[in-house]
C-alpha cells in the first residue's frame, strides 16, 4: 500500500510560499535516553530548552487559528516534574531492562506525555559494520517549519527516505538545501571529522579548503594536527539537535557549510563523516558509493 504523504508538505517542497495547517494529532517532540540507573536523560536540559522553545515558536505562528495551540505552555519545572514521575514509574516496572528510549511529547493542548521503549546502546552497529547513508535525489525546502523544530510530524524526512529506499541498502539519507549545502540525515545531525588547519573562513563561512588537503597529504595520506568535527550552521536550514549542542559547545564541533561535493571528497582523503542525536550519540557513517 502506497504511502499518503502531507499534500501541504508536497506544495512546500515545490517552494509555494504558504502557511502549513495544524496537521492532524500533532505533537512537539523530543527524543533522548537513559539508564535505570540514571536519574535524567541524557541532555535533559537542553531537551528542555528545545521543547519551550518550539512551542513557544508554534503558538506564534498559528496564533490566528481558532485553535490556537500551545495557548498555556507550562513552566520548566512542571515539564521536568512530569517526566521524572513518569520515568520513575515506568522504569520500576521492568527488571531487567539497562537502557531506554525515551520520547517526550507537548500536544496543542500542551499535555505532555512520556513514553518508555527498550534501547540496545549502540544499536548502530550492532554487525560491527559502518552503517551506510545515501544523498537524497532532490534538495529540500528549509523554510518548511517541520524542518527547524522536531515534531511528530515527519512526512518531508519520511518522502526523502521513501524515495531513496531507505532501510534496503542503506542505514539513512542525507539532505542538503536548494543552495547545494548539506544539512542533516533524516535522523541525525552530520559533520565531516577534519584536521583544523583545513579548514578556512571567507565571507564568515568555516569550509573545508581541499586545495590545503592536496599540498599537505596528497590524494594518499591523512593530514596531520587536531582535529575537529565540521558541522552544518543553522543558517543552512537544520534541526538544532541536543547531541549537535553539546558537541559544539565543548568544542568538539565547529560550525560552517558543506557541499554536497565535500561529502564525496571526504570519502576520497579518508575523512570521517559523522551522525549524532541524543539516542545514538556519535557515530560514523559512510556515504554509498
Amino acid at each position: 500500500m502506497e504511502t499518503v504523504f502531507c499534500k501541504d508538505c508536497i506544495e512546500w517542497d515545490n517552494e509555494k510560499d504558504l502557511k502549513h495547517p495544524i496537521p492532524p494529532d500533532f505533537s512537539l517532540l523530543e527524543t533522548s535516553i537513559i539508564h535505570r540507573r540514571e536519574e535524567s536523560i541524557f541532555l535533559e536540559e537542553f531537551h528542555l530548552d528545545r521543547i519551550l522553545d518550539s512551542a513557544k515558536f508554534f503558538s506564534e505562528y498559528w496564533k490566528d487559528t481558532p485553535e490556537k495551540p500551545f495557548s498555556n505552555i507550562p513552566s520548566r519545572q512542571t515539564i521536568l516534574e512530569i517526566i521524572h514521575k513518569s520515568l520513575t514509574a515506568k522504569i520500576g516496572l521492568s527488571n531487567h531492562q539497562e537502557y531506554f528510549r525515551v520520547r517526550i511529547l507537548m500536544n496543542v493542548s500542551c499535555e505532555i506525555t512520556v513514553q518508555l521503549t527498550p534501547e540496545i546502546q549502540n544499536s548502530v552497529n550492532l554487525n560491527d559494520e559502518v552503517p551506510i547513508v545515501v544523498l537524497d535525489k532532490t534538495s529540500l525546502n528549509t523554510h518548511n517549519p517541520f524542518v527547524k523544530y522536531k515534531t511528530t510530524h515527519r512526512d518531508i524526512y519520511n518522502m526523502s527516505r521513501q524515495r531513496c529506499n531507505v532501510g534496503v541498502n542503506s542505514f539513512d539519507v542525507v539532505l542538503y538545501n536548494k543552495e547545494g549545502f548539506v544539512t542533516e540525515s533524516s535522523i541525525a545531525n552530520i559533520g565531516i571529522e577534519v584536521p583544523e588547519s583545513l579548514l578556512s573562513c571567507s565571507d564568515s563561512m568555516v569550509k573545508i579548503d581541499f586545495g590545503k588537503v592536496e599540498e599537505k597529504s596528497g590524494e594518499n595520506g591523512d593530514s596531520k594536527g587536531k582535529k575537529i568535527v565540521l558541522t552544518p550552521s543553522l543558517n543552512c536550514g537544520i534541526l538544532g539537535g541536543t547531541m549537535r549542542r553539546s558537541l559544539v559547545e565543548s568544542k568538539r564541533a565547529i560550525e560552517g557549510y558543506i557541499r554536497v561535493e565535500d561529502l564525496k571528497a571526504a570519502a576520497k582523503y579518508n575523512m570521517k563523516i559523522f551522525c549524532f542525536n541524543s539516542v545514538r550519540k556519535l557515530y560514523e557513517v559512510r556515504m554509498a558509493a
